[in-house]
């Protein structure tokens, strides 16, 4: 995974080379990490999410960025589920990372976002069920709440054209935990066809 160096480590080296402010104007920014770098909010999330959309997105360093290790998984996945979400998301991530990333049209610029707590997701009140359904899999996050721990917001997202609501979407949400944005497979998904998933080749 593409990381930062550590920010004490930053100090140490600007201090070490005369400090801060002795650095060159025109001195290249550090890239950002879309996983460390931004907010535990909405905004932070769609940040995250409008990096894939420029136009010289790195789609893959930006995916690796927000993959998620067994500590997130922990946090995230109640624990009777964290094996098989570590595995089945190994699974998906390569598979996923193979094809080249999250698939949307380069004119698909804009990110749509809705958020759902754990809660909020457990009661499927009208607001959840008209923001994380589709036509075609209208109950597609409805039993997430069944796999996961309290005290999370889930946030579920597309890509369309500016100006429209309907684009590309993804059986994915991006949620904040262990202090980072991680990008994980539908939990419904992962559990209840864990069998088949690690079945696929």
């Amino acid at each position: 995974m593409t990381r930062l160096l550590p920010a004490a480590l930053c100090v140490l080296l600007l201090a070490g080379c005369g400090g801060a402010g002795n650095a060159p104007a025109n001195a290249p920014r550090a890239a950002l990490d879309v996983s460390h770098d931004l907010p535990p909010t909405e905004a932070g999330a769609k940040a995250a999410l409008e990096e894939f959309a420029k136009p010289q997105a790195e789609m893959l360093k930006l995916l690796a960025q927000l993959k998620p290790s067994r500590t997130e998984l922990e946090v995230i996945y109640q624990p009777a589920y964290v094996e098989k979400a570590l595995a089945a998301e190994e699974k998906l991530w390569f598979s996923t990372l193979k094809q080249g990333g999250l698939r949307f049209e380069k004119d698909q610029t804009q990110v749509l976002l809705h958020r759902a707590t754990t809660r909020e997701l457990a009661a499927w009140g009208a607001e959840t069920a008209r923001d994380f359904s589709d036509s075609h899999a209208p109950e597609r996050f409805k039993r997430v709440a069944l796999y996961v721990n309290d005290g999370l917001t889930f946030y579920r997202f597309r890509f369309v054209k500016p100006g429209l609501t309907y684009g590309a979407v993804f059986d994915a949400l991006l949620t904040h935990a262990n202090g980072r944005w991680v990008l994980i497979q539908n939990p419904v998904r992962v559990i209840e066809r864990y069998d088949e998933i690690m079945a696929y080749k």
